[in-house]
């Protein structure tokens, strides 16, 4: 495993620009996971301009996969003498995978203070059981301890997307800094999977954040609490809080998730449209469409694929291949 001290430490530097190859265990899928991108890229902006204030906010869109080697080109937006905007593409070589823009500023004095986002009250992390489903944990789990500090974890399938967690980085070196911040504030998956009741792909499209100090250490255990506020038509926006274990607040923050439906479901729909009238007794069809995805699911095809697949062992079964017996024992 990789911790986060030694990624950001193999992180190289030509000119303008920076590179570096993260390892497996920190992806989700086919991509990195969101946190860990776009704390690269705010790790690549502190090494260029390490004169900068402390971080304020950040407004990331999640353009494409972010697999294989990064290139980072952060660049100075505008400066002035309290406050500063960088910018940073993060380029793989299928283009560009994260723009993002940061926002820097020093502490101002002022006459005003109020702070109105309490800590939801929930057991002590010594007190809760494990977070990720085991069937439901990313590659990059590894890299945090969580727990469950809500009712519900993912595939619950509950109706509420009210997602609390506690969370914290496994690498005992992890610097107090932006960076490790921010990746630790994306560990948890989208709200929207406390709806699932079966793993799905997701992505993380845009997510916009506040930083609400700068005294903080990553360390310690950091309460995440995601909620879905509207879910529909294939997307979940949801607003984010973290607090540190003592509940002083650090982020507020939003994201937008593109979520895809569920893989098994694609075969039904296509079948259908497909089968014989005949076929569509309901405890039959259930049990075509579940044996054709199965079959699918085996042989590892990307869910893209499966209409093809349900094409293609339909046709068998309509034609008395093999299939047939096999559906007859899936009833029994």
């Amino acid at each position: 495993m990789t911790s986060l001290s030694a990624l950001l430490a193999s992180m190289s530097r030509d000119g303008d620009q920076f590179s570096i190859s993260p390892t497996e265990d920190w992806g989700q899928g086919r991509t990195l996971y969101g946190g860990i991108t776009l704390a690269l890229a705010a790790h690549a902006v502190r090494r260029a301009f390490p004169e900068l204030p402390p971080m304020r906010s950040a407004q990331a869109a999640f353009t494409g996969p972010a697999s294989g080697p990064l290139t980072i080109h952060p660049a100075v937006v505008s400066a002035g003498k309290s406050s500063a905007f960088v910018g940073v593409d993060s380029v793989t070589a299928a283009g560009v995978a994260l723009r993002a823009t940061f926002c820097y500023g020093v502490a101002r004095n002022s006459a005003f203070r109020h702070v109105d986002i309490p800590m939801p009250d929930v057991a002590r992390p010594a007190q809760c059981g494990p977070f990720f489903p085991t069937e439901f944990t990313p590659q990059f789990a590894v890299q945090f301890e969580a727990r469950l500090a809500g009712k519900h974890a993912p595939l619950a399938g509950i109706d509420d997307p009210d997602l609390l967690a506690w969370i914290r980085h496994r690498d005992q070196d992890v610097a107090n800094d932006e960076a490790g911040l921010i990746a630790l504030a994306d560990a948890t998956p989208p709200s929207a999977t406390l709806m699932f009741t079966e793993a799905s792909p997701i992505s993380t499209m845009t997510w916009s954040m506040e930083f609400l100090g700068t005294d903080y250490r990553n360390d310690g255990w950091h309460l995440i609490r995601s909620k879905g506020e509207d879910v529909g038509d294939g997307y979940c926006s949801q607003a984010m809080n973290v607090w540190d274990e003592h509940g002083r607040p650090l982020i507020a923050a939003r994201q937008s998730v593109s979520m895809e439906g569920y893989p098994c479901r694609r075969v039904e729909a296509y079948l259908c449209r497909s089968l014989p009238v005949f076929f569509k007794i309901p405890s039959l069809f259930s049990c075509i469409c579940k044996h054709i995805f199965a079959v699918s699911k085996k042989r590892k095809h990307n869910f893209a694929t499966h209409n093809l697949v349900a094409k293609s062992l339909l046709r068998n079964l309509l034609y008395g291949k093999n299939y047939a017996p096999d559906i007859i024992c899936i009833c029994k």
